[in-house]
């Protein structure tokens, strides 16, 4: 049954975890000034050799549902990321992740992103390699990014995870394009190419500033056709109002089904206007989702796999239709704190996942966090076979 989920719902938790925690730190995100060409998530400090960035994680856990409780510690986590500029206008870059899981008792190393970017004429640029290009304002999906629908942004715990490719892109003060062929359907643990990958497709980008209104369009040649549209606008320069939409002709999902003709929509609205504090709220309808009727069919009929979660464009909770998302976060209260909380909420049964972060700024190079994870849902929705109610975790963060 699609409810009796326990890799899958440890799969959600770490996306939210992720994600939650990297909102907690909200002066790096990388949609705030319209949607820019991003090609590295998070510039690193120049050096006398180039941009070096380096952090280490260490992180415990408590699970509990009921009278029963998980704890997992250590978690580590060591990041380091290296961008070399020679006088030709070429670029190295480097990142990789090495982390420790002490549930599996198992350490690993994947390379988020490798490769060489040689600009020239001040406007063209070539990269090939494995590369993070993210452009989007979605807060947690973003169904317009059609490599990037699910991304956290960065923060305490950082995913900087690009895909493989060449892009050729041109870039202007208002304007840009960018082809991207895509020569890899699928990575290995360490992230690099799979050994039976393929050519995965192609895609062209553009963004536009028209006056006030940022626009972005995305069309993408894979197995199926796909287009993103993404709108975004800045009222007195303290109010945030975006769109995005999506187009799948075809998308195969968790329980082998496949969706016709199906569009994703968000709707989002926001405050900017202080430094102090800001708020979003957004509506998502996910038409490539599970409707009422297809959803009650899945929990009779079908098992969800760990692999199937993993390779889906929808992971939880986005497997339903409808959904309202909120986030509010208070950043260096007294210079010293962060404050962050969001809900995600099922408009369809009574599935919601809440979370509240807090994080103590020691120094330059130090900081302590604690964050609180409700997970709730009845016997008819898509948590009901949750694996605990509440995962509470402390972490502290090394960056040099």
């Amino acid at each position: 049954m699609l409810i009796g989920w326990a890799s899958e719902m440890k799969a959600l938790v770490i996306f939210f975890l992720i994600f939650f925690a990297n909102m907690a730190v909200a002066d790096d995100l990388e949609e705030a000034s319209g949607l820019p060409d991003i090609e590295m998530d998070e510039a690193p400090p120049s050096s006398s050799f180039g941009k070096v960035r380096s952090y280490i994680l260490m992180e415990g856990l408590q699970r509990r549902k009921g009278g029963l409780r998980q704890y997992e510690f250590p978690n580590g986590e060591f990041s380091g990321s290296l961008d070399y500029s020679f006088p030709s206008k070429t670029d190295l870059f480097l990142d990789g992740l090495l982390t420790f899981d002490e549930a599996g008792d198992k350490s690993r190393l994947f390379i988020n992103q490798v490769g060489v970017r040689q600009n020239w004429q001040d406007n063209f640029v070539l990269a090939v390699g494995k590369e993070r290009s993210r452009r989007a304002p979605g807060l947690i999906i973003s169904p317009s990014d059609l490599l990037f629908t699910l991304v956290p942004l960065p923060g305490q715990r950082e995913d900087r995870q690009g895909v493989w490719l060449t892009r050729l892109s041109f870039q202007q003060q208002h304007r840009s394009y960018d082809l991207i062929l895509l020569p890899v359907d699928r990575v290995d643990e360490a992230g690099l190419p799979g050994k039976d990958a393929e050519y995965f497709g192609t895609t062209l980008r553009t963004w536009h500033e028209l006056g006030l209104i940022d626009m972005g369009l995305s069309l993408g040649s894979f197995d199926t056709f796909k287009a993103g549209l993404a709108l975004q606008t800045l009222v007195e320069n303290k109010w945030k109002f975006y769109y995005e939409g999506a187009y799948h002709s075809r998308y195969e999902r968790l329980d082998a089904s496949s969706k016709e003709k199906a569009f994703q929509h968000l709707l989002g609205a926001g405050y900017e206007g202080s430094t102090d504090f800001g708020m979003r709220v957004e509506y998502f309808h996910n038409g490539i989702g599970f409707s009422k009727a297809e959803f009650e069919n899945a929990r009779q009929q079908v098992r969800f796999s760990s692999s199937s979660l993993s390779s889906t464009a929808i992971l939880t909770p986005f497997i339903r239709q409808q959904f309202l998302i909120f986030s509010a976060n208070a950043p260096e209260v007294f210079h010293r704190y962060n404050f962050f909380a969001a809900i995600v909420k099922s408009l369809e049964d009574t599935a919601q996942m809440s979370f509240v972060r807090a994080e103590y700024l020691a120094n330059d190079w130090f900081v302590a966090g604690a964050s609180q994870l409700f997970v709730h849902g009845g016997d008819e929705s898509q948590f009901a076979g949750r694996a605990f109610n509440t995962q509470t975790s402390l972490d502290l963060k090394y960056s040099f």
